[in-house]
């Protein structure tokens, strides 16, 4: 049914999904909806659905989940119980424990424990969100960590910080959720 394709063990596949050459499936996981494993890896009890996209070299394990039309590229790890949703690309980059990304949010750093970035945020390679801190808007995120309870929501670049247990809220919040602040982030 899916040449060149592996799904072991109790692993699931339904609806309009494709394991394509080299896609692996196993343990308990389930892939279903319109989703596309294009050569990744999905074990454990992971979960990917809607149109979600699994680029070859990335994996989804333990009780991760992936939906909507997300899409994990360039070997990136969405492992723990992280969900990653909506339009989001994670793109060498790591989601773990209970983080959380959604919306246009772009990582290609670490988002972990509970960190949560949302809306058309940028995480760079170097850049770190841990804790229970919270992005959204237009930030961007380079070379610098959010822990603690940090907020920051808006339209913020932030390079080569350490951000604890702080708010920066924009004034501006309607142009921090336009789809002209997500077409900027998304041409980085």
């Amino acid at each position: 049914m899916f040449p060149g394709a592996s799904i072991q063990d109790d692993a699931y596949v339904s609806g309009n999904a494709v394991i394509l050459s080299g896609g692996s499936i196993s343990q308990q996981a389930k892939v279903y909806g319109n989703a596309v494993i294009a050569g990744g890896v999905v074990k454990g009890n992971a979960r990917v659905l809607g149109n979600a996209f699994v680029q070859s070299g990335s994996i989804v394990t333990d009780e991760a989940g992936v939906s909507g039309d997300a899409k994990i590229i360039n070997s990136s790890k969405v492992q723990g119980r992280s969900r990653v949703q909506g339009e989001a690309i994670i793109d060498a980059g790591t989601i773990k424990d209970d983080a959380k990304v959604s919306g246009k949010a772009v990582v290609a750093g670490k988002v972990e424990e509970q960190g949560y970035v949302f809306g058309c945020a940028y995480i760079g390679a170097g850049s770190l969100v841990k804790g229970n801190a919270r992005i959204s808007g237009c930030v961007k995120l380079v070379d610098s960590v959010l822990d603690g309870k940090a907020i920051v929501y808006g339209d913020y670049e932030i390079v080569n910080e350490t951000i604890t247990d702080a708010s920066l809220v924009t004034n501006c919040p309607e142009k921090a959720m336009s789809s002209d602040c997500c077409q900027e982030v998304q041409e980085i």
